[in-house]
């Protein structure tokens, strides 16, 4: 296990609620709702876990590089959900319908 960088911390926390932090990792929640763990293996390999909610276990997301090649991965996928949950709103009889899967 390698300790978090206060660089990369900081960098994070300009965008993204931080909602854990330990030595070697921490926890942020973005602004979909969606939760992220940016775990440092060591010095060349970042792990990036995933979960949609906040009593749901970790899942891998990516194996990344970097702290700010995990932090790319994360602002990647938040601008998919973005996208995709403007996409699931449909105009149906002149109302307004959000469907959720």
């Amino acid at each position: 296990m390698c300790k978090i960088d206060t660089v990369d911390l900081a960098l994070f926390s300009t965008c993204f609620k931080i909602v854990g932090l330990k030595d070697h990792y921490f926890e942020i929640q973005t602004k979909t709702g969606q939760f992220y763990c940016i775990y440092r293996e060591d010095e060349e390999t970042t792990l990036l876990l995933h979960k949609h909610h906040e009593n749901d276990k970790y899942h891998t997301h990516r194996v990344t590089s970097s702290a700010t090649a995990a932090l790319s991965e994360v602002l990647s996928h938040e601008k998919y959900l973005i996208k995709r949950r403007k996409e699931e709103e449909k105009i149906i009889r002149g109302r307004k319908f959000q469907i959720v899967l």
